[in-house]
């Protein structure tokens, strides 16, 4: 049994940084981070999380730095999204992840 980012993470909607690496984390990148729409660094590196990236995160307007590293995700870099503007290390290890910006982050599966 994993640990989860819990729903209620919409109701800190005014939190501009969020630092949840390292936490043994698994699961989906829960749809309720796009409220959050204030947030300026989100690092959910090193974890265990897994599925797509949200089209949701296109609402982080302010957001300077992100760090999905060193999970199991794979899909598309929602487009539109400022995340495909970060350099490609963001997104490497474990992570089978394509978008306008980048054909293929990583084989290491």
């Amino acid at each position: 049994m994993g640990t989860y980012i819990p729903i209620e993470i919409d109701q800190l909607q005014l939190l501009k940084v969020l630092d949840l690496s390292n936490n043994n984390l698994s699961g989906n990148i829960p749809d309720q981070l796009s409220y959050l729409k204030d947030v300026e660094v989100l690092d959910l590196s090193m974890n265990h999380l897994s599925g797509k990236i949200q089209a949701s995160t296109a609402s982080f307007h302010f957001i300077s730095s992100s760090n999905v590293s060193y999970n199991n995700l794979q899909g598309p870099i929602p487009s539109s999204t400022q995340l495909q503007s970060f350099d490609a290390s963001a997104f490497e290890w474990k992570i089978k992840l394509c978008g306008a910006t980048y054909t293929r982050v990583s084989d290491n599966i």
